[in-house]
């Protein structure tokens, strides 16, 4: 459950809001976790967008893959 002032208050449609959203998953392996988490904040994002002229999906996916999400796996084969 999310509490108030969390990620689920957070107004997707501006991606500056988006800059305190941190997301990760620390035992990553194949990445379904962090894709997951990527296609919920983009579709939360588009919903958010609708009716807004500030749509930029190529800088929402740059936000989020540098400085939003991380994945990480501590074994490598």
């Amino acid at each position: 459950m999310e509490t108030r002032g969390g990620p689920a208050d957070l107004d997707f449609s501006q991606i500056e809001n988006l800059k305190s959203f941190h997301g990760a998953d620390l035992a990553c392996g194949s990445g379904t976790l962090i894709s997951a988490l990527y296609s919920a904040i983009l579709a939360k994002y588009v919903k958010d967008s609708i009716g807004t002229e500030d749509t930029n999906i190529s800088r929402l996916h740059k936000l989020l893959v540098q400085d939003t999400l991380m994945g990480i796996d501590a074994l490598s084969n």
